[in-house]
């Protein structure tokens, strides 16, 4: 019980997905002017909106982790119960990670088309 590997994992991942999400966020239309604005405004809405999924899964996984941590203790929950517990919320949290991949990839495959290259 308490704070393990899958939730350091979870902040590290969450801030760095926060990063990405602001980094496509200020990219303005006049930054890549070979790409029309409708195709442009597609594309960031699509990556910041797997960003933002990501980053959202990785604090809903810590919440409901210490909650769950919390309700465990209270109710003096077995160790049997207690590994299922943590290990659902563990591949939620996993099935939320792969799902925000290929979310992004799929945006990130439209922008490899539109020509968009961030540095």
């Amino acid at each position: 019980m308490g704070f393990d590997v899958v939730d350091l994992l979870a902040v590290i991942l969450g801030v760095l997905l926060v990063l990405r999400k602001l980094d496509v966020q200020r990219r303005e239309p006049k930054d890549f002017p070979h790409v029309s604005a409708p195709r442009f405004e597609a594309w960031r809405a699509s990556q910041t909106a797997a960003y933002r999924f990501g980053s959202f899964a990785c604090l809903i996984k810590l919440v409901v982790d210490f909650a769950f941590n919390l309700l465990a203790r209270k109710y003096s929950l077995s160790p049997v119960w207690l590994w299922i517990g943590t290990f659902t919320i563990d591949m939620g949290w996993l099935g939320a990670m792969v799902w925000t991949l290929l979310r992004s990839r799929s945006a990130r495959k439209l922008s490899h088309e539109l020509g968009i290259e961030l540095r």
